[in-house]
């Protein structure tokens, strides 16, 4: 045992339950915004039927909230460092709660669409003082626990998300999806009033808002992400014309952030390689782990001949395990040290795709399986020790941007590996048909589509061994 880790033991009993409170609190802000995301999605084919609609406009329900929440959580760790992270917290419960409320009472599917986006507002302001609270609000020494607790919570919400929309779904209608999410987003807000730290008034030099910067910034960033989410379905023109707006407004925030005393974001947080190579690796990692969920059906259904039910239990196998090794994980970070657990995580991901790549293509389903045994349980550890060192290498003043940073990178992460994982699947198989496809087809199609994925991971480890020498 760690002897500088916190034992139970000995802390007061006041103190114990001020600390269950804040785990319980913190993993509220990474469990809402999860469930949150995963649990509409068995209710696309009602609304598609309810509101006399297609398909199309329906997936907008969930495009809308993933929009919300990529082009605003780095904006609300910005605004939680300055203006505090309890009250941002609390905003973005009573945003949630509201939004959940207007999505309940909806009348046709673009005012959902539009509390869907509201409720995303909400799920970035949770998710971007996160991991800055875990790093604030608890000893430095428990860091890591608190890290592979967020992880836990994450995969729990992922994972009970369609389970808990099927079955409001079977016994009721639609609208109950989003009644059920208010009991706990009101349970949560309670807690969080009670038990998070009161912010500090001072929290940075400066807390003038630059209203210019930030929307360069929040537009750049939407243009990115229509970009990577919706390119396959948009014209030429239209993809030339986000990758032209999205340079321009990148480039603009950028140069209105040198030598601004109130500078929106602190420039000074990207002189750190080893932060910027850890961050790109967890852009890589969430793109992995997004690009097994997508090519892996395909491959069970069309290889395996596994049944939709089966395929389905096999999927889940994936976010229990991460829901189970979340918070070992932490514990090791805590134990062993970031650094060491990061590129031991990594190492660890990057095995478990060479695996993902060859196992099924001997032992059918069962090595599937076993690859996923390898590779969640050490995603789990690379996020918990990556979050970990990242809010440990900045000031109190700059852990909400290093927040907004962490989930920014996993959130373009797996819209990525949704986009390029599929699309490598589809460049290597050679055809549009997948049905068509002979087998021989697609095993070389899944086998080298995880391949090009290890050789990106391999490049990272690489990159994280020569930065971490330097630094």
């Amino acid at each position: 045992m760690n002897d500088g880790m916190l034992k139970p033991k000995n802390i007061k009993p006041s103190e114990r339950l001020s600390l269950y409170g804040t785990l319980f609190c913190l993993g509220m802000t990474i469990f809402i915004p999860s469930l949150g995301m995963s649990i509409v999605h068995v209710v696309l084919p009602t609304l598609v039927s309810e509101f006399d609609t297609t398909l199309s406009n329906a997936n907008w329900v969930v495009i809308s909230y993933l929009f919300s929440i990529t082009s605003l959580v780095l904006v609300g760790g910005v605004l939680g460092d300055r203006f505090g992270r309890k009250r941002l917290i609390l905003i973005g419960l009573g945003i949630f709660i509201l939004a959940s409320v207007f999505a309940a009472l909806s009348l046709n599917i673009w005012t959902l669409i539009g509390a869907r986006m509201a409720q995303g507002i909400g799920a970035a302001f949770l998710l971007s003082q996160s991991f800055a609270l875990a790093g604030t609000a608890l000893p430095k020494n428990k860091t890591g626990e608190a890290m592979g607790l967020l992880g836990t919570m994450a995969a729990t919400g992922t994972a009970l998300g369609p389970v808990v929309g099927g079955l409001v779904i079977e016994r009721f209608n639609w609208s109950f999806i989003f009644w059920a999410m208010l009991p706990l987003s009101v349970v949560s807000y309670y807690f969080c009033n009670v038990f998070l730290p009161e912010d500090s008034e001072d929290k940075v030099d400066s807390k003038r808002l630059d209203l210019i910067s930030m929307a360069l910034l929040c537009t750049s960033l939407l243009c990115f992400t229509l970009l990577i989410s919706s390119s396959a379905s948009l014209s030429s023109q239209t993809n030339t014309g986000l990758l032209g707006v999205f340079a321009l407004c990148l480039s603009f925030f950028i140069n209105s952030q040198k030598d601004n005393e109130h500078a929106f974001i602190r420039l000074k947080l990207f002189r750190n390689t080893y932060r910027n190579t850890s961050l790109t690796a967890s852009f890589l990692v969430d793109a992995t782990a997004m690009a097994t969920l997508v090519v892996g059906p395909f491959y069970l259904t069309y290889v395996t001949n596994l049944s939709p039910a089966n395929v389905g239990l096999v999927m889940a196998i994936g976010p229990l395990l991460g829901a189970l090794s979340g918070y070992p994980a932490g514990r090791i970070v805590d134990y062993c040290g970031s650094g060491k657990a990061l590129i031991f995580g990594l190492c660890q991901v990057g095995l478990g795709v060479l695996c993902y790549a060859y196992f099924p293509l001997f032992f059918g389903v069962y090595g599937y399986i076993v690859a996923l045994f390898i590779m969640t349980p050490g995603r789990q550890l690379f996020l918990a020790a990556n979050s970990t060192y990242v809010i440990n290498s900045v000031t109190n003043s700059e852990k909400g941007q290093a927040s907004g940073l962490l989930n920014l990178s996993r959130n373009l992460g797996l819209m990525t590996g949704a986009s390029i994982g599929g699309a490598l699947f589809a460049l290597f198989l050679g055809t549009d048909v997948v049905s068509s496809a002979t087998l021989d087809q697609l095993n070389t199609a899944y086998s080298s589509t995880f391949l090009i994925v290890f050789c990106l991971l391999v490049f990272s480890i690489l990159s994280i061994l020569y930065t971490n020498r330097r630094a």
